[in-house]
C-alpha cells in the first residue's frame, strides 16, 4: 500500500470521529472496522504515535525500571490494538509491550528477530529506521545497540549510521558528555544533515552552556527523535534568555506552552521574562495561572508578589502573602516594601546588567606566564570578547553567524570541527586555532588545511581567508612557519599573577 493511500485511510477515519469521543470508544471504533487492511493501517498508526509520544515524554530515561505497563497510553490504546497489526510486524510491537512490562530479556529476543527480518527483506537501513524504531528503548537495553551495529556491518546502510548508533548509545547509556561530543562529532562529519545527530550535539552544547551554538543547531531541527517540540522550544527559550534576547525568549516559551501547556518551568520562566521587559500585566496573568494550577510554585509565588509590587497592587500582594502556598523570598518582600515606600526599587528591564566590554590588557612588563588550566577557558574568554565587539588580535572581529551556523566548535563536513570561525567588517574569514599546551607541532599544518578548505568553500564567497593560531610559549619551528606564510598569524596568550607592593 502506498503512503498516499495510508494517509487517506487515516485522515478519513479521524474525520469520521466525533470531537468528544473517549479513548475507550475510540478503540471500539478501530476494532469495528470491517476492512482488515484499513483496520491494520489505523491500529499501526495509533501504536506508532503512542511509541513516539512515550519516547518524547520521558526524555532521557524512564522511571521505575521502565515498568510503564499501567501507563494510560500503553494500557488504554497500545496494548488493545497490537493484535490488529499485520502478523509480520507484530513482533516489534510485542517487544515494545514486553519492554514496558519490564521483561527486557524477552523483549530483546523479539527485537533481534525483527531486526533480522528487516535486514533479510532488503529494507532501507537508515537513520529514520533506527531512530524511529529504537529510541523508544533508550538506555535500558544497551546490547540492543551493539546487536544493530553487528547486524548492519556487512550491509548497505546510510552514510554515518554506525557512528550515529554509537553516539546514541553513549547518550542513553552513559553520562559522559565529552565522549558523547566525540562520538556525535564523528557522526556529523559523515552525516551533516542528520536530525538525530543535531539533537545530540545540541544537548552537549546546552549542558556546556554554549548558548549560541545550541540556538543555531536547534532552530533548524524539526520533528526530532529524542526532543519533543515543547522541549526544543524550551531549550531555545532558555538559551535566548541567557544571551539577553528577551523577545525571542518570550516567543519560544509561548510556542513551548502551545505544545505543552503544563510543561514544568516554562510558564514561570515566561512570566519572569515578561516581568523583566516591563510587561507586568501579562506577567501577572502567567504567574496567576501557575498558582491556580499549582505548577512552578516555588518561584511563581515570589514572582507574583514582585509583579504586583511593580503594578502598584500592594493590597493584593499583602493578601496573597497571607495565604501563599509557598514561602515568599526575602528579595520579593524587600521589593514590595520599597515599592510601598515610594523608593521605586522594583526591578526594571533597563536595570538589567549588560555585557560590558572587556578591559584591554596592556601591560608590557614581562611577568611569569602560565597556561590556562583548560583550553575551553581560553575559548570562552575569546568568544565573549568576539560577542561584545572587542578588538581581538588587533582586528575588529565578530563570531561568524548565519542561519543554522554559529562559529564556535562547529563541525564542517570535509575538515571536521574548528575552534572558532570569525569574520571582520569586510566579511573576510578568520579560522582561530587555540592550543593550551600541546599539539603545537601540527598547529600550523592544521590551520593551513582549514584556510585552504574555506578558500574553496561556499562560506568564503570571494572573500579572503586567514588563520590565527593562539598558543602559550610557541616553539621556534612554529614561529618560523607562520612568518613565512602571510595568511597565518601567530599570537601568544599569557596568564600572569603579580603581587602589588
Amino acid at each position: 500500500m502506498v503512503a498516499n493511500n495510508r494517509d487517506e485511510i487515516i485522515n478519513s477515519f479521524y474525520a469520521s470521529l466525533p470531537s468528544d469521543i473517549t479513548d475507550d470508544e475510540f478503540v471500539k471504533r478501530v476494532k469495528s472496522i470491517h476492512n482488515i487492511e484499513e483496520r491494520e493501517v489505523i491500529a499501526q498508526s495509533v501504536c506508532d504515535k503512542a511509541i513516539d509520544d512515550l519516547s518524547l515524554w520521558y526524555g532521557w530515561n524512564y522511571p521505575d525500571d521502565c515498568k510503564l505497563s499501567n501507563d494510560y497510553v500503553i494500557k488504554t490504546l497500545f496494548k488493545p490494538l497490537i493484535q490488529y497489526i499485520k502478523k509480520k510486524k507484530q513482533s516489534y510491537y510485542e517487544a515494545v509491550s514486553l519492554f514496558f512490562d519490564g521483561d527486557f530479556s524477552k523483549s530483546f529476543e523479539l527485537l533481534k528477530l525483527e531486526i533480522d527480518g528487516y535486514i533479510k527483506d532488503g529494507s532501507v537501513i537508515d537513520e529514520t529506521w533506527f531512530a524511529y524504531g529504537y529510541s523508544i528503548f533508550k538506555g535500558s537495553i544497551p546490547k540492543l545497540y551493539d546487536y544493530i551495529l553487528e547486524r548492519i556491518r556487512n550491509e548497505s546502510y546510510e552514510n554515518g549510521l554506525p557512528e550515529l548508533i554509537k553516539a546514541t548509545k553513549t547518550y542513553f547509556c552513559t553520562t559522559d558528555l565529552a565522549e558523547l561530543e566525540k562520538d556525535v562529532s564523528a557522526a556529523l562529519l559523515l552525516a551533516p544533515d542528520s536530525i538525530l545527530a543535531k539533537e545530540l550535539i545540541s544537548i552537549v552544547w546546552y549542558n556546556n552552556k554554549h548558548w549560541q551554538n545550541t540556538i543555531a543547531i536547534l532552530e533548524n531541527v524539526q520533528d526530532g527523535y529524542i526532543l519533543s517540540e515543547a522541549e526544543r522550544y524550551f531549550i531555545l527559550a532558555w538559551c535566548n534568555s541567557k544571551i539577553r534576547r528577551k523577545k525571542e525568549s518570550i516567543e519560544y516559551y509561548q510556542k513551548c506552552l502551545e505544545n505543552e501547556p503544563m510543561k514544568p518551568w516554562a510558564r514561570n520562566n515566561l512570566a519572569y521574562e515578561l516581568y523583566l521587559t516591563k510587561q507586568y500585566k501579562q506577567a501577572e496573568k502567567e504567574y496567576r495561572f501557575c498558582i491556580d494550577n499549582k505548577i512552578d510554585l516555588k518561584y511563581a509565588c515570589s514572582g507574583y508578589v514582585r509583579t504586583l509590587a511593580a503594578l502598584g497592587k500592594f493590597d493584593e500582594a499583602d493578601n496573597f502573602i497571607k495565604i501563599t502556598p509557598e514561602k515568599i523570598y526575602k528579595n520579593a518582600l524587600d521589593i514590595l516594601k520599597d515599592a510601598k515606600s515610594g523608593k521605586k526599587k522594583f526591578f526594571e528591564a533597563n536595570d538589567e546588567p549588560q555585557y560590558n566590554d572587556f578591559p584591554e590588557i596592556i601591560d608590557k612588563k614581562q611577568r611569569p606566564s602560565y597556561q590556562f588550566s583548560k583550553e575551553s577557558i581560553l575559548e570562552d574568554e575569546l568568544t565573549e570578547r568576539l560577542e561584545v565587539g572587542s578588538t581581538v588580535f588587533d582586528i575588529p572581529l565578530k563570531i561568524y553567524k548565519r542561519k543554522g551556523i554559529y562559529g564556535r566548535q562547529w563541525t564542517f563536513p570535509g575538515i571536521g570541527r574548528i575552534d572558532l570561525l570569525a569574520e571582520d567588517n569586510d566579511g573576510n574569514l578568520y579560522i582561530i586555532e587555540l592550543k593550551k599546551d600541546s599539539g603545537y607541532d601540527d598547529a600550523y599544518a592544521q590551520t593551513v588545511k582549514y584556510v585552504e578548505w574555506f578558500e574553496k568553500s561556499k562560506y568564503a564567497k570571494g572573500k579572503k581567508v586567514y588563520g590565527i593560531i593562539c598558543v602559550n610559549e610557541p616553539p621556534k619551528k612554529l614561529i618560523k612557519a607562520v612568518h613565512d606564510d602571510h595568511r597565518i598569524r601567530l599570537f601568544e596568550y599569557k596568564v600572569s599573577y603579580s603581587e602589588i607592593k
